[in-house]
């Protein structure tokens, strides 16, 4: 009965944003020219469900590895996927 709750738990969890059709791309193919962009790292994965993180990072161009102020205790190679930086909000608004 337990296990029957703890499925339908996590069955109810967000999945990872891990597809292509939701701008998804393997963490091989992003930019490496100090460009930024959100990284996903797997920091818990089990039978039933894995939790992602997501970073802002940016490969620093002369290294290959990441710039040391996006390092947060991840190598490049921990991260599985990435996706571009959305555009910043436009028009009027309040601000701080």
């Amino acid at each position: 009965m337990a296990r029957e709750a703890q499925s339908e738990a996590t069955a109810s969890l967000p999945k990872p944003p891990v597809t292509a059709d939701e701008g998804w791309r393997p963490i091989e193919s992003a930019p490496r020219d100090g460009t930024e962009f959100i990284a996903t790292v797997r920091v818990f994965s089990n039978s039933a469900f894995s939790h992602h993180d997501m970073h802002i990072v940016a490969v620093d161009d002369e290294t290959g590895e990441l710039a040391n102020h996006y390092e947060q205790g991840w190598r490049l190679e921990d991260y599985e996927f990435w996706r571009p930086l959305p555009a910043p909000p436009t028009g009027e608004g309040g601000g701080l």
